[in-house]
């Protein structure tokens, strides 16, 4: 009895991780994990980029190599390089953040682009001005819905001045 329950579980388990989580939101692999080396090689392995198995490998490869704020720098590994000086840390949160930061600025409050403010040297006092000027532009930082964490940053430089 025990085995039939620990195979049926492990069929299940299968199932579950090697099909899309939600076809309405499935995406590109690079638009659900971001680029580094493990979005870049189960890419070209041609593996399911909508399975969660494959997505959550892609993401782990990119954590453990450290992928993404080195491709991200360089401008390797499938990442793009922001225009102008910006922090690592600042595209890094950016890429990690992106659904709840877009909330965040077009409601033009939360605790997403507080903390945006703060990595990018905003004086406390300066804040407000911050955020409201962010939510003023929304339109221009998010010019696309597979924007990435570079572009945004960029367009938030560009906004800023």
């Amino acid at each position: 009895m025990k085995i039939k329950s620990i195979i049926a579980l492990t069929a299940f388990t299968l199932v579950l991780l090697l099909t899309p989580y939600n076809k309405a939101d499935a995406g590109k692999l690079k638009n659900n994990v971001g680029c580094g080396a493990g979005t870049l090689l189960l890419q070209a392995e041609g593996h399911n980029e909508e399975g969660f198995l494959t997505q959550g490998l892609a993401y782990t490869t990119n954590a453990w190599l450290f992928s993404q704020p080195l491709g991200i720098t360089t401008g390797t590994l499938g990442c793009t390089q922001p225009k102008g000086i910006v922090s690592v840390k600042t595209i890094y949160f950016v890429d990690s953040n992106m659904g709840n930061l877009a909330l965040d600025i077009a409601m033009g409050e939360g605790e997403t682009v507080n903390a945006l403010a703060v990595l990018m040297e905003v004086p406390e006092d300066q804040h407000t001005l911050f955020i409201s000027t962010l939510q003023e532009n929304f339109s221009s930082i998010y010019t696309h819905a597979e924007i990435e964490a570079t572009e945004i940053v960029t367009n938030i430089h560009n906004i800023l001045g």
